[in-house]
């Protein structure tokens, strides 16, 4: 029951990304730009509008991939992007 408490504690400060462009880090340090539409309790998110950006040493990489559903266990970091 505690988990689960921290869980939607942890899910509804996501209220303030809805319908705002956000940049999130997976845990592989993929980074994805987009749209959020929507979150579940367990901090997954949907991203609409969305591109991804592979940054190497050489190469900066964008790909334009749509709509995308990151589940919370893969997100390093999300935040708004200004």
């Amino acid at each position: 029951m505690f988990k689960q408490a921290n869980q939607i504690h942890a899910a509804s400060k996501f209220d303030l990304f809805i319908n705002k462009t956000v940049v999130l880090v997976t845990n592989d340090n993929t980074q994805y730009v987009g749209k959020m539409i929507q979150y579940d309790l367990y901090g997954s998110v949907t991203l609409t509008d969305t591109k991804q950006q592979l940054i190497t040493d050489d190469n900066n990489i964008e790909e334009n991939i749509g709509t995308i559903i990151i589940r919370g266990a893969d997100i390093n970091i999300i935040g708004l992007l200004q």
